[in-house]
C-alpha cells in the first residue's frame, strides 16, 4: 500500500537515513519533487547525519588493526 499523502510529511527521516521500503522511496521522491518544506528539512537532516558520523569516526589504533 502506497503512503497516503499526509504521511508522506512524517517520511523526512526515513528517506535522509535511505530507511524507506523502494515503494515509500518512490513516492517521496515524486512527493519531494513538489514540496520545498520537505526538500528543506531532508537536506538538513543528511546533514546533521553526516556532521555525527564525521564527529563519531576515528582512526583505529595500529594494534587493532594487527589483532
Amino acid at each position: 500500500m502506497s503512503a497516503q499523502r499526509h504521511d508522506l510529511h512524517l517520511l523526512t527521516g526515513g528517506f535522509a537515513l535511505d530507511a524507506l521500503s523502494e515503494e515509500e522511496r518512490a513516492d517521496f521522491e515524486k512527493h519531494l519533487a513538489r514540496c520545498p518544506s520537505c526538500a528543506e528539512e531532508v537536506r538538513g537532516l543528511q546533514e546533521t547525519a553526516a556532521r555525527l558520523a564525521m564527529a563519531t569516526a576515528v582512526v583505529p589504533p595500529d594494534r587493532l588493526r594487527e589483532q
